[in-house]
């Protein structure tokens, strides 16, 4: 019954249609035709839209991260970069595309110190007791403290040394990193980018020079804690008869360490040319403390375990401690005190260089990132992808619209039937068949 029906109902006008039998309803066919222009012409557009294009990618290397889509449909994806232990890196203003606008990799703003990585650790409680080698970077800007500080200044050759050290927190992955950088004027070569701040330094060790010129002193005039080779009070005095003078000076050494100098919210940025300020910019605090100090007081309480030290080297003596056991300003000579005030105010003055150098900056790595762009296909492809991809579904579109058609043009074709046939009756026409030829010819005219 089932398949009666289907043979009836369903399948009834494939079977009694031929491909080349025309509709009986003339309005079909222009309807049909312009119904299957636009929906090809629609399935074209469809299948250019969304297969027309073709993605290409390619490597590049980015001085910044990035992962976004623009305006344009360009992707950028950028993996972290590895970092290790011993790398020496240089810190960057954190990167964007503003910065690097044809994509070069070009750093923005690289700091003046080279620092290298010397530890790593994490402040979590799942990585205690865990030793890092290294760690995955993706531009964090860093939180810093300066820990440590030292300057020494030949006195013969000009020549100096610096070291400094920093403890730097990076939020992501909660990574805590020490940086430390070392520079030799003699043995240290810096990129162009990095000698400005030396020239700043050296301007300001004409100071120091003044200073030293001044040095003239009697060796009892310095506590006798003072002197080598045991630096105490109890030693023997075999440098009373002599007098110094700025000749027997070679070296000069000043160092602070054992603190943790934590600068400003709105510190002076590291390309400012005032020079003259030697107070650190920030909160000194000392050991684990949590209350800030000033920077001589510091320099005092860390030099009882000899964390700080001022000392200079003299022909025939050695090293030099002025301040021997006590740090007082008014108890040594006065060239002796506006010497050590000088190295001082240098020292600050480094510190606030290392701390604007790396606070709220980021450390300069290279990113290697892919960057997919949207292309159009070339005309042939396009038009082979379209056709191609238009042509199955309209194939079925069009069995399926001819297939309606048909269905519609027999129910019409009916019902025109039975009205005129139930005419006929009322008429009381003998030859129906007559009345049906005549049906069909009105029709089709």
């Amino acid at each position: 019954m089932v398949v009666s029906f289907l043979n009836n109902k369903v399948f009834s006008s494939f079977g009694q249609y031929p491909l080349t039998k025309e509709f009986s309803n003339q309005k079909i066919t222009p309807i049909l035709t312009i119904s299957c222009g636009l929906v090809y012409a629609g399935l074209l557009a469809f299948n250019i839209l969304t297969q027309g294009h073709g993605e290409t990618s390619e490597s590049l290397l980015l001085s910044y991260p990035e992962n976004k889509i623009d305006e344009n449909g360009t992707g950028t994806s950028c993996g972290p970069a590895s970092l290790r232990l011993g790398d020496d890196v240089y810190t960057v203003e954190p990167g964007n595309v503003e910065n690097d606008p044809e994509g070069l990799g070009v750093a923005q703003a690289p700091g003046s110190f080279q620092w290298t990585i010397g530890d790593i650790s994490r402040s979590s409680a799942a990585a205690r007791g865990k030793v890092y080698t290294g760690f995955l970077y993706d531009g964090d800007p860093m939180s810093c403290n300066v820990t440590s500080a030292s300057f020494t200044y030949q006195f013969q050759d000009t020549n100096y040394k610096y070291s400094l050290c920093g403890l730097c927190f990076l939020p992501t992955y909660e990574f805590r990193v020490k940086l430390c950088t070392t520079f030799d004027l003699s043995t240290t070569n810096l990129p162009n980018f990095a000698k400005d701040l030396q020239q700043s330094l050296q301007s300001r060790l004409g100071n120091m020079d003044s200073a030293y010129r001044n040095l003239s002193f009697e060796p009892h005039t310095l506590p006798l804690s003072a002197y080598p080779p045991y630096y105490t009070q109890d030693q023997i005095d075999v440098y009373g008869n002599r007098t110094l003078t700025s000749s027997d000076f070679t070296q000069l050494s000043i160092w602070i360490g054992d603190i943790n100098f934590v600068p400003f919210v709105k510190n002076k940025p590291l390309q400012n040319t005032d020079h003259s300020d030697g107070t650190p910019q920030g909160n000194i605090f000392i050991h684990r403390s949590d209350k800030p100090t000033d920077f001589f007081s510091a320099f005092k309480i860390t030099g009882d375990t000899s964390a700080s030290g001022f000392q200079f080297s003299v022909l025939g003596v050695g090293g030099v401690r002025p301040f021997g056991s006590e740090y007082n300003l008014g108890s040594i000579p006065a060239s002796l005190s506006d010497l050590f005030q000088t190295s001082l105010s240098t020292l600050g003055w480094m510190m606030n260089a290392a701390s604007a150098d790396l606070n709220g900056r980021s450390i300069g790595a290279t990113y290697l990132c892919t960057r997919t762009r949207k292309k159009w296909k070339p005309f042939i492809t396009l038009v082979s992808v379209a056709v191609g991809s238009s042509s199955g579904v309209f194939g079925a579109f069009l069995a399926f619209m001819i297939f309606l058609a048909r269905k519609y043009d027999e129910r019409s074709l009916a019902e025109l039937e039975a009205r005129h046939v139930a005419k006929d009756l009322e008429e009381g026409v003998k030859d129906p068949t007559m009345r049906k030829e005549c049906l069909i010819i009105s029709q089709v005219t």
